[in-house]
């Protein structure tokens, strides 16, 4: 019996999943959540890392980035994960495009 994921399950281009199979999302909506996902962690570790750069700046009397920065550089790394998730969502084809695109290259 092979195991089937709930989450996107994607190799190479192609997907497998509880919700590709039940016709609930496309390849290229999982890819996309994917992708946002992946990034959204990475982000979030990087804010783990300059949280914990701040607490130990303060222990040892280094230098801590001022409030306005802290937010600046916070707001940008959760922003991140859009820049590249919304465009590659918004260059996704229907499948009537992809069928036409086929004909045409046919």
């Amino acid at each position: 019996m092979q195991l089937v994921p709930f989450f996107p399950y994607i190799v190479g281009g192609c997907a497998a999943g509880l919700l590709l199979q039940l016709s609930l999302l496309s390849p290229h909506i999982c890819m996309t959540i994917l992708s946002f996902l992946v990034g959204f962690q990475v982000n979030t570790l990087n804010l783990c890392f300059l949280k914990k750069h701040q607490t130990i700046a303060q222990i040892s009397g280094g230098r801590v980035l001022s409030k306005n920065v802290f937010n600046i550089i916070v707001f940008l790394l959760l922003a991140y994960p859009f820049t590249y998730s919304v465009p590659f969502q918004l260059a996704g084809k229907s499948k009537e495009e992809q069928y036409k695109l086929i004909d045409r290259v046919r």
